[in-house]
């Protein structure tokens, strides 16, 4: 894959920074070389759009947009605020539409998952997040926005893009709640929560960015009050008995005991509380906008490494990755052998 990307207009306006890039920079399972690969392929689908995706990209951005069908439409939208439920055959219809929007024509790769299981848990998560609003929320202010913000870090004005999920007015309190789907298999530890760069940059957009859907744009203007990260594979019931210890403080209160202890669960039960907290204030932006500063230049100068791991064997580009820059392989390997067949080297070597 040739490179298209300029990474140094990456932070302007016109290449913003998304949260998804840092990951890719600095978070857990980083590779910087794979944000590269990924820019270009992102150029190159602008000119010809793939033919596969996988089913947890399309499911995912599915179950995001069954659960804003079902808080965006008024009527709706009035039922699940009333603690009103549709039925799970709406919902599965509703949410067999948006995956095949969300594919767009493409094969969906399912990876040896059984689309039928997947489809229950999908259901699951769905229903679980519309009750779940349905208990919380006084009113719905946004769901699944896009925001465009600034963020000033020291003589630098970068921009921040991405999608918030949810915001509302809480239940009795009257606060003003940011609220982030997460559809994956792992919990994010608390430690990101409070000081990772997603909530940081949600948040901050909150204040200081212009939201938009469609042909609709407004703001904010304010930090929110309360921030959760919502993982909703907490709803997907357990197909059988089992227990596990409590950790985390929603655990404890969802499950009435002590950090540590065990709680049994019987089949049916749901997985926890799905809903956790997010421990951070306005204060903790210097942090975000010092990170920025650093990963900014560095990617602007060019500096993008490579980070060798079991995880490559899960990307898209690790076919082309792990031969770039060494020796040749595959079908580039082949084609260099053919064309020096025959060719006689040794003449060449007196010749140089």
């Amino acid at each position: 894959m040739a490179d298209r990307w300029d990474c140094r207009k990456y932070g302007s306006k016109e290449d913003p920074i998304r949260q998804s890039d840092l990951n890719e920079i600095a978070g857990s399972y980083s590779c910087s070389k794979r944000l590269r690969y990924r820019k270009d392929q992102e150029l190159a689908d602008e000119e010809q759009p793939r033919e596969r995706t996988s089913y947890k990209a399309a499911g995912g951005t599915a179950i995001h947009e069954t659960i804003h069908t079902y808080l965006t439409d008024p009527k709706a939208s009035a039922r699940v605020l009333a603690g009103e439920l549709p039925s799970d055959e709406a919902i599965a219809t509703v949410l067999t539409r948006e995956m095949e929007r969300a594919a767009t024509g493409m094969i969906v790769d399912w990876y040896g998952e059984d689309p039928v299981k997947w489809g229950l848990e999908a259901l699951a998560m769905c229903k679980g997040a519309l009750e779940d609003v349905g208990k919380r929320a006084e009113k719905i202010l946004a769901s699944e926005v896009d925001f465009l913000a600034p963020i000033e870090c020291d003589d630098k004005t970068y921009w921040l893009r991405g999608t918030i999920d949810l915001v509302y007015v809480a239940r009795e309190s009257g606060s003003l709640v940011l609220a982030d789907w997460k559809t994956g298999q792992q919990r994010l530890p608390q430690v990101i929560l409070d000081h990772g760069y997603q909530l940081g940059i949600y948040a901050h957009a909150f204040k200081h960015g212009t939201l938009s859907r469609g042909e609709q744009s407004w703001r904010l203007d304010r930090w929110p009050d309360e921030l959760y990260i919502v993982h909703l594979r907490d709803h997907v019931p357990y197909l059988k008995a089992t227990s596990k210890a409590a950790d985390r403080p929603e655990e404890c209160a969802l499950w009435n005991v002590q950090r540590g202890q065990k709680v049994k669960l019987k089949a049916g039960d749901k997985r926890g509380p799905a809903w956790y907290a997010a421990r951070r204030t306005e204060a903790d932006v210097a942090r975000l906008k010092h990170s920025i500063r650093k990963i900014v230049g560095g990617v602007r100068l060019g500096i993008l490494y490579e980070h060798i791991g079991d995880h490559c064997g899960k990307c898209t580009f690790s076919g082309a990755c792990l031969s770039d820059g060494h020796a040749p392989q595959g079908a580039e390997r082949k084609h260099l052998e053919s064309a020096l067949n025959g060719l006689d080297l040794d003449g060449l070597d007196e010749v140089a």
